[in-house]
């Protein structure tokens, strides 16, 4: 967790760093998202799911693709951090 000194003293990383931890958590959430759809429709018709890669191995090469110009700006308001390590004092 971030402290409000830590905050204060080191705000521009500390934005840079929680904007990038909010990225990242968005791409790995549309990509479980899109994986669940394909297991689902799968499923529904009675086949076995047609992607070899695991959520962590698709997240993995997406988000090494993914350019900072191209990310998410601003983060919304009420976001909090998966990763307490990224948390400010007061979330």
């Amino acid at each position: 967790m971030i402290s409000k000194e830590e905050y204060h003293n080191l705000k521009e990383y500390y934005d840079h760093q929680r904007l990038r931890e909010y990225n990242r958590e968005k791409v790995y959430d549309e990509i479980k998202e899109f994986l669940d759809r394909v297991d689902k429709m799968t499923k529904k018709e009675g086949e076995e799911n047609p992607l070899e890669f695991s959520l962590d191995t698709m997240f993995e090469k997406a988000w090494v693709e993914m350019e900072e110009k191209n990310w998410d700006f601003p983060i919304p308001v009420g976001w909090k951090p998966r990763d307490k390590k990224w948390q400010l004092w007061n979330e």
